[in-house]
């Protein structure tokens, strides 16, 4: 059985310098499939947390390996192991420019 999230993000959700609203993930759950669509011109990084942010911990937002850090085009990739939280850090964008996420992960 597997888990999927979708969450599109348009140009309106965010501002050059900040970071979208954190996407829960399933942490405990199986591995994760992420797949990224970019449309636009936009440079952000992907970063996520282990952080628990609904008990009110402060997150130490990272980026887990270079090949996350300014994304310009769509992309798949797995983490190394479930954040608990991801978002995107936005480096620079274009009008109308948008980022979707779709996350697969499997329960186990």
């Amino acid at each position: 059985m597997s888990q999927q999230t979708s969450k599109t993000y348009v140009e309106a959700d965010w501002t050059a310098g900040s970071a979208t609203a954190p996407l829960a993930t399933n942490w405990r759950g199986g591995a994760s499939a992420v797949e990224i669509v970019v449309t636009g011109t936009v440079n952000f990084d992907i970063e996520s947390t282990n952080s628990d942010l609904n008990a009110g911990e402060a997150a130490g937002w990272l980026v887990d390996t270079s090949a996350n850090a300014g994304v310009t085009a769509s992309k798949f990739f797995t983490f190394n192991a479930n954040p608990r939280f991801i978002r995107f850090k936005i480096n620079s964008g274009g009008t109308g420019a948008t980022i979707a996420i779709k996350l697969v992960q499997s329960d186990v």
